[in-house]
């Protein structure tokens, strides 16, 4: 539904009620099963696919340089050359092969065969026919990255498309569905759910079934996601750890399967877990905070005599809001705190046990704050009542340096002022840091990037 906003700005503030409108009247009609479901929906699908497949064919005729990322040895050379950034690159990759987890989930819900014939017959050589193509439209036309997938359709062609991605969406939320009454069939044959509402909707298939108490459950909780998130920008980072999650989950449960069902001895069976366990934990994203650290003493900067405080969610990556303050102002702090704030399952921490510092040298310490649940927790404070308060230095030399992205309104699209103010306070509804841990207004520094309206 954020497709939307590609029309026209305008629709921008409809994104959310229509999206609302389509979850409930999808889930609706999932008591007449998935085979009246899917007379609708298969069409779409093959049309889906077969347009992917055209688009990307036609890009690819034009530039057929990029038939030579078919070789591996090139994902190999890509990935050799990476150096520092290996660990981005593989997290791109991984968020392209999302949406697999749903469909190891459909196993139960259709059978082997007809996934099998599905994606080896047409998902998997209409999206590699699609990807090659935005390759070679890059390769062609640099200029088309802000967005490779819409540029691959002339202008006539552009809201046709548009509108057959945004049904492809909606199509594709069945799988989700389909599998979480799988699953939890499953989890009641297993004994590890109490029984529920079993509707069998198709006398031909006996894992086509509809069940009433997931469907409620299920459609209470989209909805909440999206009124919570808001954005599908917003809810990236759950996502991405959600799909992280439950690899590890499949590759933890793999071990069994490998030493009860194929009766592999221990010594086979615990270094393939670990290889891929180990493949599940990488990090998408960010860069190490203590190599990061220890590179800054070859790079002369100028430091001015301040403390730079920096709140961060993983305090062993290096904070976003530390690389736009490099990169734009080319300069660091005397002192610069990296900190990140927990809260333990008790009402209340002493203030002797709230305070952790590690010393990074370079100047750079990593700081942990620790509150209960019931604790307020007023960072600034807790900071200058523990021993560390030289640490800190004097609160009017102290800049707090947080990482967002700031919307503004745009010039040129015509936006109705009402709705840019609406647009705005949509932004507006995540929790603000600065509220939040008390940060003072006079000293809090906000870098990240300006979206226009």
């Amino acid at each position: 539904m954020e497709g939307l906003s590609v029309i026209t700005p305008a629709l921008t503030p409809w994104v959310l009620p229509v999206s609302l409108a389509v979850l409930v009247a999808l889930f609706l009609v999932q008591r007449f099963g998935t085979a009246a479901v899917g007379r609708w929906f298969g069409p779409v699908i093959l049309l889906w696919f077969g347009t992917l497949a055209a688009a990307g064919v036609v890009e690819i005729a034009r530039t057929t340089g990029i038939l030579a990322a078919l070789n591996p040895l090139e994902a190999w050379s890509f990935l050799s050359g990476r150096g520092a950034h290996l660990l981005p690159a593989l997290g791109a990759i991984v968020l392209a092969l999302t949406g697999a987890e749903a469909l190891c989930a459909d196993l139960g819900h259709f059978g082997r065969r007809p996934i099998q014939w599905a994606w080896c017959g047409l998902v998997l050589p209409a999206l590699a026919l699609n990807y090659l193509g935005q390759g070679a439209l890059l390769m062609a036309e640099p200029a088309a990255i802000d967005n490779p997938f819409y540029r691959l359709f002339p202008e006539p062609l552009l809201v046709p498309a548009l509108v057959l991605a945004t049904l492809a969406a909606i199509i594709a939320s069945q799988a989700v569905i389909s599998g979480a009454y799988s699953m939890t069939r499953q989890a009641m044959q297993l004994g590890l759910l109490p029984r529920l509402t079993v509707r069998h909707t198709s006398a031909s298939a006996a894992g086509q079934i509809y069940m009433p108490g997931v469907n409620t459950v299920l459609l209470l909780g989209v909805m909440a996601v999206v009124l919570g998130f808001g954005s599908s920008g917003a809810l990236a980072g759950a996502y991405g750890l959600a799909v992280t999650l439950t690899m590890a989950i499949t590759t933890v449960l793999g071990w069994f399967v490998l030493r009860q069902g194929r009766h592999l001895s221990a010594l086979v069976a615990t270094p393939l877990v670990l290889f891929f366990l180990a493949l599940d934990a990488l990090r998408s994203d960010g860069l190490d905070l203590a190599p990061f650290v220890v590179s800054l003493d070859t790079t002369g900067l100028p430091r001015c005599a301040r403390t730079a405080v920096y709140p961060v969610a993983d305090a062993d990556e290096v904070p976003q809001a530390l690389l736009h303050n490099l990169k734009h102002n080319q300069v660091l702090h005397a002192r610069n705190l990296v900190l990140t704030v927990h809260f333990a399952p008790q009402p209340w921490v002493p203030q002797g046990e709230r305070l952790t510092v590690e010393p990074l040298g370079r100047g750079f310490w990593r700081v942990k704050l620790l509150f209960g649940f019931m604790d307020e927790p007023d960072v600034p404070r807790a900071l200058a009542d523990s021993r560390w308060t030289l640490l800190a230095g004097d609160p009017m030399a102290t800049s707090w340096f947080l990482s967002r992205e700031t919307v503004v309104p745009g010039r040129d699209h015509g936006m109705a002022r009402w709705q840019q103010r609406l647009f705005a306070a949509m932004a507006r509804r995540a929790s603000r840091a600065t509220d939040y841990f008390r940060l003072p207004d006079n000293a809090v520094v906000e870098l990240g990037t300006r979206v226009q309206l």
